[in-house]
């Protein structure tokens, strides 16, 4: 019995990073000791590597991207964003994990 999977050539491999980032607009960030009320909040797939991966796929090449994701909620985000974009991926689930993610503030200046 042959163990061995054929591999199919593909433009670019992308291995590493990957994270979930929380974008929350504010008005203006806060002085020390102070609150702001928060406009919106999106959670958008990302992290160098991934957002690399699928820019190229998006661009019209064949794309492997190579990494681990915990098994929560981003997670699910990121795989999701894989398939829409049609890239092809080899990913490790660490159970019990959290997935890397970053929480970015914009204010109003962008």
């Amino acid at each position: 019995m042959n163990t061995m999977q054929k591999v199919v050539p593909v433009d670019v491999v992308g291995v590493g990073l990957n994270a979930t980032d929380t974008l929350i607009a504010l008005d203006r960030f806060p002085s020390i000791g102070q609150k702001v009320e928060f406009q919106t909040v999106q959670v958008l797939p990302g992290g160098q590597t991934a957002s690399m991966v699928v820019a190229c796929q998006t661009w019209g090449l064949n794309t492997r991207y190579v990494g681990k994701l915990g098994d929560d909620s981003a997670a699910a985000v990121h795989r999701a964003a894989f398939d829409r974009a049609g890239v092809e991926t080899h990913i490790l689930t660490a159970e019990h994990t959290a997935s890397e993610q970053s929480i970015i503030l914009v204010d109003g200046s962008g």
